[in-house]
């Protein structure tokens, strides 16, 4: 036998650095030229590779790491390896030796990829690389392995190398030069090595051929090493990607976690389309991933797991269960998926899901506890499944012993037991939806099909059963019933919140559907009981545990069936051994659900007998002894149940808890035998219980009664103590009972002297009538806690060891007096809070009521007892004590403030019907703390809603009470209870109050403040009217002013006296209470004043300004008062107000002394000085500097101002009112200049420190001063700089900054070094990257600086940085920037190439290529956005700024600049190595079609350059081959026939949009013939000689079109015009065959798509923006009346009235009035009022600014005599008013369009001047409340005369 050959050696050489290996490959290359051997070469690159084959976390100072660094420094592009390449290609006999040099470049390249500094040498490689790509294609398919081997290698080195670099084209094309399409490809997937220790340890290192391919198509799915585009490309390669998953379950542990892990950054990546991704992964796919279940061992070694089992499981459910991500999409629970359908939403039977559903019926559950647990997930993250999965199943539920069913009966009751998708019955926004889920999906989800009935009674009802398929047939069902009941709840609440009746409700019927249908597949009744029976003899306590919690929820979830069942629960219970006390673990719970049904069963009561005792003993026994709190609730409310649903307890269910509570072991028999004889004759002891209370007067309620039972229970006892029938212990124990019960219902009486004394006078007799101590000790006991109810002891003990949890248990037994609680223990708040506050109260003493910790033991005592009115009304008992009331009454509040909500009601009628509190707030003189724990309880009723509604009757004794006080002599000694209730007063009550503490000022200063805070409020408006109107109640008010100096007071009468000028407190809302107010202010009112005292305060002073302002005679009085004062001492405010209110009569011609004048002139300055001084001021002085009107008045002001120097709003408005009135006189420029550099020098500190955010209105005041005085480069100097630092990111800053510059003249070095620090700054990379508002003041900073030095600035340098974010749009931004290139082409006689070559996007997703061609930038741009330029194309747009106009352009940062996009063309056709591949994409992005539509433009040099542009391409057209050329060619030739021809020195004709806008659509199809309008085109080209211009393209083939698609034919025929009819050529095109009224009558006829008719609405948008055609559309067409008639026929909604409201808006801007006028005799202006006046008819501010604009406009348009009676002034009248009725709804919110629409009202309303002044008064009622000091100021002028 031959050996195997030996291996041969590797080679010993090293090398020094990268010359050395040059050197030796040189030597190599030449020696083997000689020799004819490859030997020395190879063993070279052996040795080489081997060394560069290092791991990417090498250290840099490795020497492999600097070979590697110093050899592709000294051959960048690896010349050697790829010349040996090519001498091992060319050379046949050196075949064998391909791979070496292919596998070393891989090797090179990975390191040089690796490392961002040896990136270029990278990319030299690459491309180099690239150049052969065809010959690894050739080598792969060859088949010899070591060579596909190599070249995957260097493929998949190549791929990586791109992504890392971040070049995308070279990327594309190795993806597009691999051949994926070859037949080779799919055998790659099969060559696996052969089980080896090398490949095992190191699978990705040490690939094999499968690996490599499969790691090579993940380099192109990868997010972070593949652009968007790229992966969508390769992921649309189905077939390939599907077959990589084939053979996934034989690969390594290592590679199908990077195989997952990249698929899962795949799925995270939202830019790449989800539908792709979908195409790949089907139920085949998943599959294919699920037989990696079967790998369930662990392949790694001790330290690492490495399970494939638990790694796909984990990755299946990250796709699966995660609704909206990856495979798993959302559904809406139960409901079944919902298509529009023509308008309305129907169900059908697809699914959300379906793939899922595959998934589902694949996973085999019984084999893998995770495929078990991957279907629950997928069933709880897409409840719809539920319905379709288990009618599929092929589970197997007969009953039998054997692991599959114990499994699949596990994994059912899992699966139903997984949460209910109530949610789904909820709309989004919470509210429940009108319409229940479907019966069929919710039943298959709670009891799927696959539950029979007869299986699971077969298990349960067995003759030979098993106690496990028992037990898991319980499980199951348990599970079945728990969510039953949780959807029915769910049901139940969503019929109760949308307010159904039983009987016809939907959510009613379809839960009796849901329990009905449950029933029938469910075992019935009798089955279940047989099983609770028949666990009591196999001692089986965990069966009848599961027995008897079935039975419960059957009782509960569905009674019907549980009543068939017949069964004796008290035999159950007390027969089957479960009333032992001392049951635990599973017997307790047996317990527990005996109880359960117990409670629920109606046919016991009180008195029913379970063997020798009746049922109420026998539950309390067990309720006594049991160890278990559970157990112990449970009967509890089984006992209440029992007595409160007797005759006994009728009146008042709730005493029962008391009878309980106090009940023990000792008593529980006689309580029991008093409960039966009482039961027996129940009306005998009513009938004495009513003797007994006959003589009361004060209970006549039946729920304060005491039960009749407490008779029999006394009546017993007192017979067995007179018989000495008990003992001494056994007559206490009982009297005791009785006591803490006689105790406890005193918390039902509100007095102690009536039943509660006789009860407790009978007791005490009784226990004094027993021979024993104890039993005597209880009459004692008795005696003092009635007495404690009330008043606390006098002199108490305590015990000892008392510990804290012990004290609920002892409080039964304690002694108030001797063993005082209080007394006993110190509380710290560790004690266990007592629930018997009743026996609580007794104890209390003044001491305890101090602490602060004992109280609040009180307060949670308190808020613990079982009824908290009964709390409230025993602190009410110890009010009858002055001792500590205050704490008392602060409990009340607490427990108020803390009451359950369904016990509020009965609280606060328990506080309100106490006589002791009404005398309490009767009390004279009463104490500070005791008046402010009262105020504290009056403050909470006030906060209870509708309580002076709700509980008129109780408060009118307090109210009353209080009413009286106030009008009695003494009121002042009830003033601190009185005030109390001053907010419960009426408006009568308020405004006698009001004037009466008024006129005892300042005795009843806190009265009259607290009444004013009452009145402030706005439901009091109509008082403080009426108090106003009156003028004798007016001057008390304003007497009061200078009669107090409390700042308190004076506040809230300045708020009170503003109603008489609410100009500045107008709130936004309902219209009627603002016209009322406004109303008050024209109500002529004569005050009587003749001098006044000067204000002393500064409130005082604001009040008198506004009196000032509001009444000629205190303007008077102020004059005589002050004529004679200096001006430092006059009051600032008031000098304000006189000053300006003087000027406005001036103003509006009013009849003034001269002396009145003078005075003005002189207060002004103080006036002035005021508002420099104060921060904030109300008072106005806008007109104060008219008075000014020479300059030795303006010098007097200006030497007695003393400006303060702070930027501020205010400061900035002022100085600009001074510079508008003032810089006319010389004088003033000094002062004006200084304080204008002032404010400028603070701003500069505010803008360098970055504290706040510059106020924009500020900025424009300050500019305002800025243009009337001079300024030079030295005083703005400091802020340009600042500004350029450090406020490029305000941009109200750099806007300032900006006209600043213009006002200047720099000099060349300034202006270089400002451009300089914008560039340097931190903030312009920030401001730069979001196209807004900020960039744009930034820019046009930018602008001026270039325009001001052009010479300095042209430079590259300086262009660079605007290159870098310049995005090409028409936003103002970027039409500067662009301007500032067209600076720099004339400035330095550059072309804008030297621009296009290196611009690229700033927001390319890749970075630009290295080639720096055009064709790369287009590529990069959005394609979409290219032709919504086109479509959107700016008419009147030129290459000069001068003439450019594109203010009607609507976001036109959507939009890209046509200007620039053409010079990028012109660019791209410059470029001599553009391929026929990359020339096809310039029509695929829609470049081409940008000169297209430019040959419709207004301009001629647009015009022009289009024209030379489509030649051009023409030309390179001509030399191009790909297929779609001569379609091209045929459309380009067919549209330059229509362009007339003309000399070169002419304009170039202007096209119709029409014609453009079709060929750039038709451009545009042909490259992308899968676009629907591909064929309709076509076919229109093919079907003519020549394209016809007089026509609309398809007009008439689409628009009346009737097969399957007309919907989106006939849209994209409006589209095209709405996009195209943009001049009156067009026009004339669509009037030739009628278009308008063909659209007109499909408009009429579209009354459900609405669509179709928004469409139409826009293209008579369009239509009338043009000037002639929208003349020629009012006088040809009947559109206006066309316009009314369709509201008047038909319904339309609130958008298309807004449409139509902008075409009349356009027709009044743009048509032509007198030949309109002439045409119609004047009757369309009719016309357009009616349909102006239908936005009165709809809610929508939109449409009521439209209207007000129209009518504005309309009554600015001159009409000539003959035709003004068309429109009658009365018409125009009551048009006005309904709009602003309209515009004075309090639905609508105050924004821009709000305050537009009221403008616009305003300057109507000036310009018709009607005679009803009631519009008028409501316009300005709307105009205030907007809080504009404009409108502010133009009022009160208007005041000023009315007044």
């Amino acid at each position: 036998m031959t050996p195997p050959p030996a291996k041969r050696p590797k080679p010993e050489i090293e090398f020094t650095d990268g010359l050395d290996f040059i050197t030796k490959i040189g030597g190599a290359y030449r020696a083997s030229a000689h020799e004819g051997s490859l030997s020395g070469i190879r063993d070279l690159l052996t040795a080489f590779r081997s060394a560069i084959s290092v791991p990417q976390d090498l250290p840099l100072s490795d020497k492999r790491y600097k070979l590697v660094l110093d050899y592709l420094h000294r051959s960048p592009n690896a010349s050697e390896l790829f010349r040996c390449w090519e001498l091992c290609h060319q050379e046949h006999k050196l075949a064998s030796s391909l791979p070496l040099p292919l596998t070393t470049i891989a090797a090179l390249l990975n390191v040089a990829a690796s490392h961002t500094h040896l990136h270029p040498a990278a990319l030299a490689i690459l491309n180099e690389a690239i150049k052969s790509q065809s010959f690894l294609r050739e080598y792969m398919g060859d088949n010899k392995n070591d060579l596909i081997l190599s070249s995957l290698k260097l493929t998949l080195a190549m791929a990586e190398a791109a992504g890392r670099i971040g070049v995308q084209k070279e990327m594309r094309t190795i993806w597009e030069n691999f051949g994926w399409s070859y037949k080779f490809v799919p055998k790659l997937l099969n060559m696996r090595r052969k089980k080896s220790s090398d490949g095992d340890n190191d699978p990705i290192g040490r690939a094999d051929i499968r690996t490599l391919y499969m790691l090579l198509n993940l380099v192109f799915i990868s997010p972070a090493l593949s652009n968007p585009y790229l992966i969508n490309m390769h992921l649309s390669q189905k077939e390939i990607n599907q077959q990589l998953f084939k053979g996934l379950a034989q690969d390594h542990f290592l590679v199908i976690q990077k195989f997952l892990q990249i698929w899962h950054d795949c799925w995270s990546d939202g830019r790449v389309s989800r539908s792709v991704k979908l195409s790949v992964w089907n139920e085949q796919t998943v599959d294919h991933l699920l037989k990696l279940y079967n790998r369930n061992g662990n392949e790694g070694d001790d330290e690492t797991e490495r399970v494939p089992a638990k790694l796909v499981h984990v990755y299946l459910k990250s796709l699966c269960t995660r609704p909206g991500f990856a495979l798993c999409f959302k559904d809406d629970g139960y409901y079944p998926r919902q298509q529009q359908q023509q308008g309305e939403v129907t169900a059908t039977g697809r699914l959300y899901n379906r793939q899922l559903l595959g998934v589902l019926k694949n996973l085999r559950i019984g084999d893998s506890e995770l495929n078990a647990d991957l279907a629950l997930s997928i069933l709880a993250a897409c409840p719809e499944l539920s319905s379709h999965y288990w009618k599929q199943s092929s589970l197997t539920l007969e009953p039998r012993l054997s692991s599959r069913w114990i499994s699949n009966i596990s994994y059912l009751a899992c699966a139903v037991s997984l949460p209910a998708p109530v949610d789904s019955f909820k709309h989004q926004n919470g509210s429940y939806k009108s319409s229940p889920p479907p019966l069929n999906g919710m039943i298959e989800a709670i009891v799927p099909t696959i539950v029979q009935k007869a299986n699971f009674t077969k298990g349960l009802h067995s003759s030979t059963p098993v106690q496990l398929v028992q037990h898991c047939i319980a499980l199951a069902i348990t599970k079945v019933l728990s969510k039953l009941d949780a959807v029915q709840k769910a049901m139940l609440d969503a019929a109760i919140a949308l307010e159904e009746t039983e009987a016809d409700g939907q959510w009613h019927r379809r839960r009796r559907e849901l329990l009905r249908e449950a029933s029938k597949r469910l075992p019935e009744g009798k089955v279940i009981a047989h099983f609770a029976v028949s666990q009591e003899s196999t001692k089986n306590k965990m069966l009848l545990e599961n027995s008897l919690r079935l039975l419960y929820q059957y009782q509960s979830v569905i009674p019907l069936a549980f009543q068939e069942a017949q069964i004796d629960i008290s035999k159950l219970l007390f027969s089957g051994g479960l009333a032992d006390p001392n049951l635990d673990s599973f017997d307790a719970l047996s317990q527990l659900h005996a109880l359960r049904l117990l409670k629920g069963s109606d046919v016991y009561n009180v008195a029913s007998k379970v063997g020798t005792e009746s049922a109420f003993k026998a539950i309390m026994k067990l309720n006594i002894n049991t160890q278990h709190s559970f157990i112990r609730t449970a009967t509890s409310e089984i006992a209440s149940n029992f007595l409160s649903n007797s005759v006994l307890f009728e009146h008042d269910r709730s005493e029962t808890h008391l009878w309980l509570s106090n009940l023990t072991a000792d008593s529980l028999d006689f309580v029991d035998s008093c409960i039966l004889r009482c039961f027996k004759t129940p009306y005998r002891y009513l009938e004495q219980m009513r003797e007994l209370i006959s003589k009361d007067s004060d209970i006549d309620l039946p729920a304060l009664l005491p039960s009749p039972l407490i008779h029999t229970l006394l009546e017993q006892l007192n017979y067995q103590v007179s018989k000495k029938l008990l003992n001494d212990d056994t007559a206490a124990e009982l009297a005791k009972y009785a006591r803490n019960l006689i105790i406890g219902l005193a918390g039902k009486q509100s007095s102690l002297n009536g039943i509660v004394k006789r009860l407790a006078d009978w007791l005490r007799q009784i226990c004094d009538g027993h021979d024993g101590v104890n039993t005597r000790t209880q009459s004692d006991i008795i005696k003092k806690q009635l007495k404690g109810l009330t008043k606390p002891p006098k002199k108490v003990s305590d015990i000892d060891s008392i510990d804290n949890t012990d004290l609920p248990a002892i409080m039964y037994s304690l002694d108030p007096v001797e063993q005082n609680v209080f007394a006993s223990i110190k509380f710290d708040g560790t004690q266990e809070v007592t629930s018997r506050f009743d026996l609580l109260v007794p104890h209390i003493t003044p001491e305890a009521l101090n602490d602060v910790v004992s109280r609040d033991y009180m307060k949670q005592s308190a808020l613990a007892y079982y009824s908290h009115s009964r709390s409230a009304q025993f602190l009410i008992h110890r009010l009858s004590d002055e001792r500590g009331r205050d704490v008392v009454v602060a409990l009340l509040v607490e427990l108020l403030r803390h009451a359950r909500k369904d016990e509020e009601k009965a609280v606060v009628e328990c506080i309100l019907q106490s006589r002791t509190l009404l005398e309490i707030f009767n009390i004279k003189n009463i104490e500070h703390s005791l008046s402010i724990s009262l105020k504290q309880l009056t403050h909470e009723l006030k906060k209870i809603d509708n309580v002076n509604q709700e509980y008129a009757g109780q408060l009118d004794d307090f109210v009353g009470q209080a009413a009286t006080q106030f009008s009695s002599k003494h009121w002042k000694e009830y003033e601190k209870v009185m005030i109390c209730w001053i907010p419960f007063f009426n408006p009568q009550q308020l405004d006698d109050a009001l004037m009466k503490s008024a006129a005892t000022i300042p005795d009843s200063l806190e009265t009259f403040t607290q009444i004013l805070k009452i009145l402030n409020q706005s439901q009091y408006s109509d008082s403080v009217a009426g108090v106003c109107d009156r003028p004798s109640s007016l001057k008390t008010l304003i007497d009061v002013v200078f009669q107090t100096t409390d700042d308190v007071v004076l506040e809230e009468l300045y708020i009170f006296l503003e109603r008489l000028l609410p100009l500045r407190n107008f709130s936004q809302g309902d219209a009627t209470t603002a016209v009322s107010r406004f109303e008050s202010v024209l109500k002529p009112k004569a005050i009587e004043v003749k001098k006044i005292q000067l204000p002393q305060t500064a409130k005082q002073d604001s009040i008198l300004a506004m009196l000032i302002t509001r009444f000629p005679e205190f303007r008077r009085a102020f004059y005589k008062s002050v004529k004679k004062t200096d001006s430092n001492d006059l009051p600032r405010s008031s000098a304000a107000a006189y000053a300006n209110i003087v000027a406005l009569g001036i103003k509006f011609g009013a009849l003034l002394e001269d002396k009145e004048v003078e005075l003005a002139k002189k207060v002004a300055a103080v006036a002035i000085q005021h508002v420099i001084d104060e921060e904030r001021t109300s008072v106005s002085i806008e007109h104060v500097f008219a008075l000014f009107r020479s300059s030795i008045d303006t010098s007097d002001l200006l030497s007695q101002l003393q400006w303060r120097s702070d930027f501020s709003p205010k400061s900035c408005r002022l100085l600009s009112q001074l510079a508008r009135t003032l810089s006319v006189f010389d004088e003033s420029h000094t002062f004006l200049k200084k304080a204008f550099t002032d404010i400028l020098d603070k701003l500069v500190r505010v803008v360098d420190k970055h504290e706040e955010e510059i106020d924009a209105a500020a900025m424009v005041d300050l500019l305002d001063t800025a243009t009337r005085i001079r300024l030079s480069e030295d005083d703005v100097e400091s802020f340009l700089i600042t500004a350029t630092q450090s406020g490029l990111s305000q941009g109200p800053v750099m806007q300032f900054a900006t006209e600043l510059l213009k006002l200047i003249q720099p000099p060349p070095h300034l202006v270089l070094s400002l451009l300089q620090y914008v560039y340097g700054s931190d903030l312009f990379k920030d401001v730069s990257s979001k196209v807004d508002i900020t960039k744009q003041r930034v820019v046009e900073f930018i602008h001026v600086l270039f325009y001001k030095s052009p010479t300095a600035l042209c430079q590259l340098a300086q262009i660079n940085p605007l290159v870098n974010i310049y995005n090409a749009t028409l936003h103002p931004s970027d039409t500067l920037i662009l301007d500032i290139f067209n600076l720099f082409e004339r400035t330095s006689r550059q072309s804008l190439v030297a621009i296009t070559r290196v611009w690229t996007p700033p927001s390319a997703l890749a970075p630009a290529s290295s080639s720096n061609r055009a064709i790369d930038a287009v590529i990069s741009l959005d394609s979409n956005k290219i032709f919504n330029t086109c479509l959107s194309f700016p008419n009147r747009l030129s290459f000069s700024n001068e003439f450019s106009n594109i203010g009607g352009v609507e976001h036109p940062e959507n939009l890209y600049d046509p200007r620039f996009l053409m010079a990028l063309l012109s660019s791209v056709f410059m470029d001599e190595t553009l391929t026929d591949f990359e020339f096809l994409e310039l029509f695929r992005y829609s470049i081409v079609a940008v000169p297209i539509m430019g040959l419709s433009s207004r301009r001629p040099d647009i015009r022009k350059a289009s024209l030379h542009l489509l030649g051009h391409f023409a030309s390179l057209l001509n030399r191009r081959n790909f297929t779609e050329k001569a379609e091209l060619q045929y459309l380009l030739q067919h549209f330059r026939n229509t362009i007339p021809e003309h000399e070169p020195h002419e304009e170039v004709p202007r096209q119709p949009t029409l014609i453009t806008a079709f060929v750039s659509h038709a451009a545009r199809a042909i490259v992308n013939p899968s676009n629907h309008a591909y064929p309709l085109i076509m076919r229109f080209l093919l079907q003519r000689p020549q394209l016809d211009v007089k026509n609309v393209p398809l007009f008439f083939d689409l628009l009346l079109s009737y097969n399957e698609d007309r919907r989106w034919e006939r849209g994209w025929i409006l589209k095209l015009l709405r996009d195209g009819v943009k001049s009156s050529y067009d026009w004339q095109m669509m009037k030739r065959r009628h278009n308008w009224d063909v659209l007109a009558t499909l408009y009429e006829a579209s009354t459900e798509d609405t669509t179709i008719k928004t469409l139409i609405e826009e293209v008579a948008i369009t239509l009338t923006s043009n000037p002639t055609t929208a003349t020629n559309l009012v006088t040809s067409k009947p559109f206006l009346m066309w316009i009314n008639q369709q509201f008047a026929i038909t319904k339309v909604d609130t958008r298309s009235l807004r449409n139509f409201l902008k075409a009349v808006s356009n027709i009044l801007k743009n048509g032509d009035v007198a030949a309109i006028d002439y045409s119609s005799r004047g009757v369309w202006r009719s016309e357009v009022c009616s349909i102006a006046n239908l936005a009165t008819k709809y809610n929508d501010m939109e449409c009521l600014r439209l209207s007000s604009d129209i009518l504005l406009s309309l009554s600015q348009l001159p009409i000539a005599e003959k035709y003004s009676d068309n429109v009658p002034s009365s018409y125009t009248e009551a048009l006005l008013k309904n709009l602003i009725t309209a515009v004075s709804r309090p639905v609508h919110a105050v924004d821009e369009k709000y305050k537009a629409t009221l403008r616009n009202l305003g300057m109507l309303y000036a310009s018709i001047n009607p005679k009803d002044t009631s519009s008028w008064i409501q316009l300005t009622s709307r105009l205030l409340a907007i809080g504009d000091e404009d409108n502010y100021n133009m009022v009160l002028g208007q005041l000023h005369n009315y007044l």
